[in-house]
C-alpha cells in the first residue's frame, strides 16, 4: 500500500539577529489518487481529498548551516475534503477531523517545524523534518525522513519513509481535579 502526497511549502522571513528570523509559512498538501486502507477496499484518501492548508507566523531559529527550527504560536489549519456524504465508497473524512456531514474543519493553535539536512558526501544526501501541531485539545505528529543518491546528473534515486504520523486526543477530566488522560489514543 503507498500513498502518493502533492505538497508545496514557502516560507519568508524577516532576520531581526543572527540565526532568529520572524517568520511566516504556508503549506498545501493533498493526494491525487485513491488509497486503500491496508488489506481493505475501504478509500482512505481520493483526489483532492483530504486538501490540509496551514499558514504559520512565528519565530524560526538557525543555530548551524542547513537546519531550521520554526516555533509558531499562531497557526491556522485548514483541512477540506470533497466528499462528506458518509457512502461507503467516499473517503470517511472524520479520519481527519472533519464533523461527520461537513466538508471543512478550521482550527487555530501552534506548531514547531524542525528541519535538518546533512551531506556527508558528493554523493548522499539526507533531509529530515518533524512537524509537531496542536489546537491544546489534540496534537498531531509528522516526521519524513528523506536520502538521496547522486549517480549521475540524469540519475539520483530517492529513498523516503515516513513513521507513523500520529494524533493524541486529550479528554476533559472526569472529575474536578482528576489528571487529563489520552481518550483516543494515536491513529
Amino acid at each position: 500500500i503507498t500513498d502518493d502526497l502533492f505538497r508545496l511549502y514557502s516560507k519568508i522571513g524577516y532576520q531581526v539577529v543572527k540565526k532568529l528570523y520572524i517568520s511566516a509559512s504556508m503549506e498545501f498538501q493533498t493526494n491525487l489518487w485513491n488509497s486503500w486502507n491496508t488489506n481493505s477496499t475501504t478509500v482512505k484518501t481520493a483526489f483532492l481529498t483530504p486538501i490540509r492548508y496551514n499558514i504559520n507566523v512565528g519565530i524560526d531559529y538557525q543555530p548551524i548551516k542547513n537546519m531550521s527550527i520554526m516555533f509558531a504560536p499562531a497557526t491556522y489549519k485548514m483541512v477540506y475534503s470533497l466528499y462528506h456524504d458518509g457512502n461507503s465508497e467516499q473517503v470517511n473524512v472524520t479520519n481527519y477531523g472533519i464533523e461527520e456531514g461537513k466538508q471543512i474543519l478550521n482550527e487555530i493553535g501552534s506548531s514547531i517545524r524542525v528541519k535538518w539536512g546533512w551531506k556527508p558526501f558528493r554523493e548522499i544526501a539526507l533531509d529530515t523534518e518533524f512537524y509537531l501541531y496542536t489546537n491544546y485539545r489534540r496534537v498531531e505528529i509528522d516526521w519524513q525522513i528523506n536520502f538521496d543518491f547522486f549517480i549521475t546528473n540524469s540519475l539520483s534515486p530517492s529513498y523516503s519513509t515516513q513513521p507513523k504520523s500520529a494524533t493524541i486526543t486529550f479528554c476533559p477530566a472526569a472529575t474536578l481535579g482528576a489528571p487529563q488522560t489520552i481518550c483516543d489514543g494515536v491513529s
